[in-house]
């Protein structure tokens, strides 16, 4: 798997984890607020990532859509120019620097991680403990941590202000943390279909195969 596809792997789970954590957990307040008649969210997105001793590595800017259940369009614009979309059933992740696209299944993509709840009718407390992880920086948090030791993250924490969602944390295996602030958040727009279909470019390179 490219680093894009592991890089978004970890970005985009965050964003599921926070839209599914809500269907069981009802009595935390922020998520239930949240999640309350959600069916689209547009927003801004700064993504910073950090080593396991805390030094930053990278930084990105750029905007998501997501339409539930399954269909994301995350469009990365700074440092570099770079594409996922996923439809529900499959995932494309598009590089224009190196005219190249990998596609993968939806579930294959998102092997092991909370995004493949949005879809599934299992509950969320068979996987995952959910708490409340109390307020700072102006901010409300829920800390999920997963239940088995192979779900791709050992730990996050998604942070609201009153119904908005303002950031995530997560930190994976090996120590790197993940963080995502979000502004702009803009809820259940009229957004065109083809957000969340990707057809490659002529002469860009397909790799993988979709579902």
């Amino acid at each position: 798997m490219n680093s894009v596809v592991c890089r978004w792997v970890r970005f985009g789970l965050l964003l599921c984890l926070a839209l599914c954590v809500g269907t069981v957990y009802a009595e935390v307040d922020p998520l239930h607020r949240f999640l309350e008649g959600l069916h689209n969210l547009r927003a801004d997105f700064r993504q910073t990532e950090y080593d396991d001793h805390h030094n930053v590595v990278r930084e990105s800017q750029g905007t998501l859509h997501l339409q539930r259940p399954g269909c994301f369009r995350w469009e990365y614009k700074t440092p570099y120019l770079q594409l996922i979309i996923s439809d529900g059933q499959q995932v494309w992740f598009y590089d224009p620097d190196l005219e190249q696209v990998t596609v993968k299944p939806y579930g294959r993509a998102l092997a092991n991680s909370p995004a493949l709840l949005l879809s599934s009718d299992e509950p969320l407390d068979h996987h995952f403990e959910v708490t409340d992880a109390g307020t700072r920086a102006g901010l409300q948090w829920v800390a999920v941590q997963p239940k088995t030791t192979n779900a791709g993250f050992v730990k996050a924490e998604v942070g609201f202000s009153e119904t908005e969602l303002r950031a995530m944390t997560l930190v994976d295996s090996f120590g790197q943390t993940t963080n995502l602030q979000f502004s702009n958040p803009q809820r259940n727009l009229s957004l065109p279909e083809d957000l969340f279909h990707f057809h490659p470019p002529p002469g860009v390179d397909v790799m993988g195969k979709g579902q």
